[in-house]
């Protein structure tokens, strides 16, 4: 499973169709040019910040727009993901990312170092909060036979016994010696 590779995929099927409608209106409308102005954030953000915010702004509209901003995105966020993380991990940073893309305040600049940021610490927060710390004891409480609470009802410290029931004991045990 490699999400990387179905997000590339629908980027160059974008890319590729030539009679879609542009994303962004006025010139910059081509798409590897949007991507390389995201992509191009250091170390003047202010381009990059300008793309990202119109591009969000379209893809309240205009899904392939959001897919722009992913695909723009995902290199980076893959740098700083581990190479030893799985598939599953690495699909779940991508969705984390689609979320920090559709919440984020759009205002501070670094916008592009930002989201990346941001989803990577959510999804770093959700692996941490799956994981089990220390040793799992499962335990179970079985009922006692009601003849044992009796028992140990009759014998607590400090309940005075009666006088009748101690002799009655006593009967019985010298009976049997």
């Amino acid at each position: 499973m490699n999400p990387y590779r179905d997000l590339d995929d629908a980027y160059q099927r974008l890319a590729g169709h030539r009679h879609r409608r542009p994303i962004l209106s006025g010139p910059g409308g081509d798409l590897d040019g949007i991507v390389a102005t995201i992509r191009g954030y250091t170390p003047d953000s202010g381009p990059s910040d300008q793309t990202l915010r119109s591009l969000i702004g379209a893809g309240r509209t205009n899904p392939d727009a959001l897919t722009v901003v992913l695909y723009a995105l995902a290199p980076e966020l893959r740098g700083r993901l581990s190479r030893t993380a799985t598939g599953e991990y690495h699909a779940d940073a991508l969705g984390d990312l689609a979320l920090v893309v559709l919440d984020s305040d759009l205002d501070r600049p670094g916008l592009a170092h930002r989201l990346v940021n941001g989803a990577h610490n959510r999804v770093w927060r959700n692996a941490r909060r799956v994981h089990t710390r220390g040793v799992l004891n499962i335990t179970t409480t079985a009922p006692c036979p009601p003849d044992r609470l009796a028992r140990l009802h009759d014998h607590r410290p400090g309940v005075a016994v009666d006088v009748a029931d101690a002799v009655a004991n006593r009967v019985d045990l010298e009976r049997f010696q």
